[in-house]
């Protein structure tokens, strides 16, 4: 090799340290973004990639009304065609994370045929076993992320005599799940708040700690929240720092993440973009830990057709209280009408600052892995909605591990 080459490889190596270090200050953009509601159930990638998309979530359930005959189409995202859908997330650079919602907020929904019976019943794991398996013929080449339940900490308060049966449910379905496609990570969501007296129970069967999280509002009575309150104990770096710091060395997985509007609550559309802005700072020193988010959402819920909706999960009090529901219509990045909020912007530009810091980054440090001895040449790609990798392994840093 001649001199003048040695030195530039030389050069080359000695910049490409200093970028990996100023790299992991300015923030790679790791953490995959997702806005529910988008690509939506006509698979819309077009407004995926314009919202820097890199992630989606499709809300099911295991619903088998008799032995073997199963509905999957059972959902609450109106897709008809899951196979067609989460094909397409694939084709269109996009992971995608399944939730089977049996356990959901306040509510058990199990096939009729098994109600009654403990989560740990023979009979019940083995229906379940057969379940994950059919599913995963199906469908599991599509699929990254598999959540068994979403906020079980709201239900098993309520029914904490039937949690240790439930940890024996969820350990065979994360068994099961590896078993036949090793490539999917196994994940539970837990509110925020209901972490610490749940996820030590679940966390050795499972590879990364689901967590739902909301900015603080008037609501229940309670006054003097507001979602930019740095004092509030709520207020977002201190509850997702304690989300991290509870998770350990599992990675997190933000299944939902938004701010409400409605100013009974005592927010406003300019509070819900303000909280986006501050988010994605937080998010860019921190996304090491974080495969994942999605804000909810890209459209205010209808507020009559939420209460006709929810009817089976929550209780007819809190479908009752005016505040709540208007809390719980507000959180669009648009409202009911499509209309575009303050935070629409503000989401638009900073996750697509946060991308872009990432492609630059990646083109820097391709640019130095070319071959020395031919020149530098530039081998870093960018990809227009997140990462967007080609298998299945890749696109999941756990199982990728």
């Amino acid at each position: 090799m001649l001199n003048s080459q040695k030195q530039v490889l030389v050069a080359a190596i000695g910049l490409s340290l200093y970028l990996s270090q100023w790299a992991a200050a300015q923030s790679p953009g790791k953490t995959l973004l997702g806005v529910q509601g988008l690509p939506g159930s006509q698979g819309d990638f077009t407004g995926a990639s314009e919202a820097s998309v890199g992630f989606g979530v499709f809300f099911g359930r295991w619903d088998e009304p008799e032995p073997d005959k199963y509905n999957w189409a059972n959902n609450v995202d109106d897709i008809n065609d899951l196979g067609e859908y989460l094909r397409g997330m694939k084709e269109n650079g996009l992971a995608s994370y399944v939730m089977i919602a049996n356990v959901h907020m306040e509510s058990l929904e199990m096939p009729e045929y098994l109600e009654g019976k403990p989560f740990d019943d023979p009979y019940v794991l083995e229906r379940w076993e057969l379940y994950l398996t059919r599913l995963l013929e199906k469908y599991g080449r599509w699929i990254d992320y598999i959540s068994i339940g979403n906020e079980l900490d709201w239900y098993f308060s309520q029914h904490e005599q039937q949690f240790p049966s439930f940890v024996t449910f969820l350990a065979r379905g994360a068994e099961v799940i590896r078993r036949n496609a090793p490539h999917i990570a196994v994940g539970a969501a837990l509110q925020s708040g209901g972490l610490d007296r749940w996820w030590p129970a679940i966390e050795p069967h499972l590879d990364y700690l689901g967590a739902t999280y909301y900015a603080p509002v008037n609501m229940f009575g309670f006054t003097g929240n507001h979602p930019l309150d740095e004092d509030n104990p709520q207020y977002f770096t201190k509850a997702l720092g304690r989300v991290l710091q509870v998770a350990g060395d599992k990675k997190v997985i933000l299944t939902e993440l938004g701010c409400a509007t409605a100013p009974e609550t005592n927010s406003s559309p300019e509070a819900q973009a303000e909280f986006i802005r501050r988010f994605f700072q937080w998010l860019a020193e921190h996304d090491d830990q974080i495969l994942a988010l999605q804000f909810i959402g890209l459209q205010d819920w209808p507020y009559e057709g939420t209460k006709i909706v929810l009817q089976p999960l929550l209780s007819a009090e809190l479908l009752a209280d005016e505040t709540f529901m208007r809390y719980l219509t507000s959180l669009g990045l648009h409202d009911e009408k499509g209309v575009a909020k303050p935070g629409w912007r503000a989401w638009l530009e900073a996750a697509r600052e946060y991308r872009e810091n990432e492609a630059a980054l990646g083109l820097a440090v391709g640019a130095l892995a070319g071959n020395a001895e031919g020149g530098l040449q530039a081998t870093g790609t960018t990809q227009p909605i997140g990462r967007t990798l080609t298998t299945l392994d890749a696109h999941n840093p756990i199982a990728a591990q």
